[in-house]
């Protein structure tokens, strides 16, 4: 974006004499820099758990609370996504101001909430008809964790972008 203001003496043949002016420019990127994991094009199966992927640190829980021995990749209802089983922590890799979530579930809705530092920022229960992904977005200062919380081990986490 610039801003251009010039001066010059008029004549009868166009401008003439000396030019003067000011010349004032700023640069904008009207982008979002967004980095999106999209887990339908990751080969389905077993990863090790905790599991490291595309900026982020992924450890899923048994209905216990328990860690699992792996965290895994699968396709239901013709989505493919990694489990949430009854719960999936996301550690990001650094404080980002924005998340997008796209989840599906198929028996009930999951919750997910959002941590800045340990102190939560938001949650929200997924509203979607079971086999219909729905998308879940945060917006807060230094979001550096989420937790899905599943009440049944029925929820894919199809793709986290971050921004």
């Amino acid at each position: 974006i610039g801003v251009y203001r010039l001066r010059f003496d008029p004549s009868r043949e166009g401008g003439s004499g000396a030019v003067r002016g000011t010349i004032e420019g700023l640069l904008v990127c009207p982008c979002r820099e967004e980095r999106c994991t999209d887990f339908g094009t990751i080969a389905v199966g077993s990863y090790p758990n905790p599991w490291t992927v595309g900026g982020a640190t992924y450890l899923a829980r048994d209905h216990t609370g328990a860690v699992l021995p792996a965290v895994e990749v699968r396709t239901d209802g013709g989505h493919t996504g990694l489990n949430c089983v009854f719960g999936l922590e996301i550690a990001l890799a650094a404080p980002v101001s924005s998340v997008r979530l796209t989840l599906v579930h198929f028996a009930a809705p999951a919750t997910v909430e959002a941590y800045a530092g340990g102190v939560p920022v938001g949650a929200q229960t997924m509203t979607a008809a079971g086999g219909t992904p729905e998308t879940l977005t945060f917006a807060a200062a230094a979001i550096d964790r989420l937790v899905v919380k599943p009440p049944n081990n029925e929820t894919l986490l199809l793709e986290l972008c971050v921004g």
